[in-house]
């Protein structure tokens, strides 16, 4: 049986996970409004990729940290391991539906996607959106060096419900545009 000390520490541990996990949920939110509004450049690929990625892998981490404790228990022999067993089972019940909505939490949340890329004008140019459970989609037009990596948000359209949404290059001009259908929405100059 595991001393008191050993069940602190790995309290503090999955604490400490859950705080970590917390705080760079929070400065990313803040980091993706940031660039959203075109306040600072970024690495593009970094946002897309935290959301459908990085965050979702940190909840399966402590969702492993939370519920561990639980398989050691069960795997022990105790007085009525019925009971124990059957308390176990309760819990694991009750945590893993709770873990699998934080693991969530993303797609509840303003999360980036990449929809549309095109190169022009020795810049590449990127078509994301950020969409909020409520308040529809905002559209970023998103210009990048030559190779994509170092970028900054040069337009979006406000939360909007706009269809069809991609990015159209004309040939003659080399301006690209947005466009939802056939309708264009912002052409860059």
């Amino acid at each position: 049986m595991p001393d008191q000390s050993s069940r602190k520490r790995r309290l503090l541990i999955v604490l400490g996970a859950f705080l970590i996990a917390l705080i760079v949920l929070g400065v990313n939110q803040n980091m993706k409004r940031s660039f959203a509004k075109g306040h600072f450049g970024g690495i593009y690929w970094f946002l897309i990729g935290y959301d459908q990625v990085v965050f979702p892998l940190i909840c399966l981490a402590l969702a492993a940290l939370l519920i561990r404790p639980f398989l050691k228990r069960s795997a022990r022999p105790e007085k009525d391991g019925r009971l124990e067993g059957a308390i176990n089972s309760v819990i694991m019940l009750a945590l893993v539906p709770v873990l699998l909505c934080f693991a969530g939490l993303p797609f509840v949340f303003n999360t980036f996607k990449h929809h549309d890329s095109i190169s022009a004008q020795g810049h590449r140019y990127y078509l994301a959106s950020r969409s909020q459970l409520i308040g529809g989609t905002n559209y970023l037009l998103v210009k990048c060096d030559s190779i994509g990596f170092l970028c900054r948000t040069v337009w979006s359209t406000g939360y909007s419900d706009y269809d069809h949404v991609k990015l159209a290059l004309d040939s003659t001009t080399g301006q690209v545009s947005v466009q939802s259908g056939t309708r264009i929405l912002y052409t860059y100059r």
